[in-house]
């Protein structure tokens, strides 16, 4: 079970939620930036993580999971630091892209091209140094955008398909849109993220 606290600090209203992971007693804080909502919200994911825990389920519900992958980095955080949940390693887009391309030894070489028109079509908007998760579906978005603006949407769509390979969540959101489009669909559904075997 996981208790929510409050407390005044300086004049501001502060959280915590105490629970018990394994027989240890754990403390979540939440400063004076977190509402009430959320801190109430929190407590909630955390009471069913800590429940999954000691049952030894690993499958989380859909609207845990939900909350979880559309919470603030920091939140996710400290989840992790709770031992509540892991966080994977994250890439910057040229370890992302490098790791791929290792992988794609051995195919045609007009498929090898393609994939290095993509990744330079990438770069030419993206930074090397950008951290994977920090990227945006404003960035995504602008990035398609520029593409449209040089190139035909069937090569847009193309180089799209390959940046989805990677397995970046928005990129292939991006694509769908893109399929969608071309398929006469006007409102295409929000894109259900891939894993990593599709």
């Amino acid at each position: 079970m996981a208790n929510l606290t409050k407390r005044m600090r300086g004049g501001s209203l502060m959280f915590e939620i105490r629970f018990y992971v394994n027989g240890t007693r754990k403390t979540i804080p939440l400063g004076k930036k977190y509402s009430e909502k959320t801190a109430t919200e929190m407590t909630g994911i955390v009471e069913t993580l800590v429940r999954y825990n000691d049952n030894s389920i690993s499958a989380l519900d859909k609207r845990t999971q939900t909350w979880i992958e559309t919470a603030s980095p920091e939140l996710r955080e400290k989840l992790a630091k709770a031992g509540l949940i892991e966080i994977p390693q994250t890439y910057t887009t040229q370890e992302l892209w490098d790791l791929f391309l290792k992988q794609k030894t051995g195919v045609k070489e007009s498929t090898e091209i393609t994939y290095e028109n993509a990744r330079r079509r990438f770069f030419e908007f993206f930074k090397e140094t950008e951290v994977i998760s920090d990227l945006t579906q404003t960035q995504i978005k602008q990035w398609k955008a520029s593409l449209l603006e040089t190139l035909a949407e069937s090569t847009v769509a193309g180089t799209i398909t390959k940046a989805k390979l990677l397995d970046f969540q928005v990129l292939a959101m991006i694509c769908k849109s893109v399929q969608a489009k071309r398929k006469g669909v006007k409102n295409p559904k929000k894109y259900t993220p891939l894993d990593s075997n599709q």
